[in-house]
């Protein structure tokens, strides 16, 4: 049910300039283990009134640990945190960005009426560094 929202938010962000790979929650795609990716996540949705409904997405950035074999972590710490900022000042400043030109182009069946910038959780894995943005965005379901 949310495919259509994930897909249009991913082509969103690839619009917007984020050059890391993009991928959508429900995507079959391999992820490779040694680049930056963000994955696109709209797994709930909540009916609000009528037609209208809240899409609770989640914007992952993730990068490895170490980018290359001469890197002690810094540079891909640096890497992770400047992805992290360029997909924050999009999901931040959503009304000040294409997001309701992406919805439209993409003759997604939902018509775009908002988003709220619900907050980011960084965190570390032994793998590498994770942060995660929320973003709610109110559609009318067609």
């Amino acid at each position: 049910m949310n495919m259509g929202i994930e897909e249009t938010l991913k082509s969103w962000l690839e619009q917007d300039g984020v050059t890391a790979t993009v991928n959508t929650g429900l995507s079959a795609e391999q992820v490779a283990s040694d680049e930056q990716t963000v994955f696109v996540s709209a797994e709930n949705s909540d009916h609000r009134v009528g037609p209208l409904q809240m899409v609770m997405t989640k914007f992952i950035v993730t990068t490895p640990s170490h980018i290359n074999e001469d890197d002690d972590g810094n540079a891909a710490l640096q890497s992770h945190q400047d992805l992290s900022n360029q997909v924050r000042a999009l999901v931040e400043g959503w009304d000040a960005s294409s997001l309701r030109i992406t919805f439209d182009s993409e003759r997604s069946p939902d018509e775009f009426r908002g988003a709220f910038f619900v907050g980011e959780e960084p965190t570390v894995s032994d793998g590498g560094w994770l942060t995660t943005l929320s973003l709610n965005v109110g559609v009318f379901r067609g």
